[in-house]
């Protein structure tokens, strides 16, 4: 088995993105950057220069893609579970599924809960954190409220993704021109 090539790259845009990524031929990923630590092993990316694999078709698959192979977990997202739960109490009361006095008590509830760790005024608040959500699912009557929590892609993975990897990107389609140069494919000039 031959030794794979490895290649690195500083990419560095501005004061807060900046990268250190390590590339293999056998299709290793592994970076230390301003959005956290990211490593994945694609075995099978499909091209013959694992580097290719960020151009192109592939690199367009777009920030889910990339950042669900950098962090698999999802996290809680506080501002859509927020609306989600507003909008469900709301929908509920105009499809008549709670009564009037029902819908008073599940709204006051979730403000006294999503409102209550907050000096603003109501109005002003737009998410509800993890716990508060335990105590506001604890508290409610509403049926299937754990349907309430929205989870989305790992922030710092999709900011690796969208600041970082085009600057990867960049990089890359340089080297390879490059490299295609010094082997008389590319006409110089």
């Amino acid at each position: 088995m031959s030794t794979p090539t490895v290649w690195r790259y500083v990419l560095r845009a501005g004061r807060a993105n900046w990268a250190v990524v390590l590339l293999d031929s056998t299709g290793i990923f592994s970076a230390v950057s301003s959005w956290g630590n990211f490593a994945h092993w694609w075995s099978h990316n499909g091209h013959e220069d694992f580097r290719e694999f960020f151009l192109g078709k592939d690199f367009v698959k777009g920030p889910n893609y990339f950042a669900g192979k950098f962090r698999t977990t999802r996290v809680y997202d506080e501002e859509r579970t927020f609306q989600s739960i507003r909008e469900r109490i709301l929908r509920w009361r105009m499809e008549g599924f709670l009564t009037k006095e029902e819908a008073r008590k599940e709204w006051d509830h979730f403000v006294a809960v999503a409102g209550g760790q907050y000096l603003m005024k109501w109005k002003d608040v737009r998410s509800i954190s993890k716990d508060d959500f335990r105590t506001w699912y604890d508290g409610t009557g509403m049926s299937d409220a754990a349907e309430c929590a929205c989870y989305g892609e790992d922030p710092q993975a999709v900011g690796f993704v969208q600041n970082i990897l085009p600057l990867l990107a960049e990089e890359l389609r340089w080297d390879l021109m490059a490299e295609a140069c010094a082997r008389g494919e590319v006409a110089h000039g």
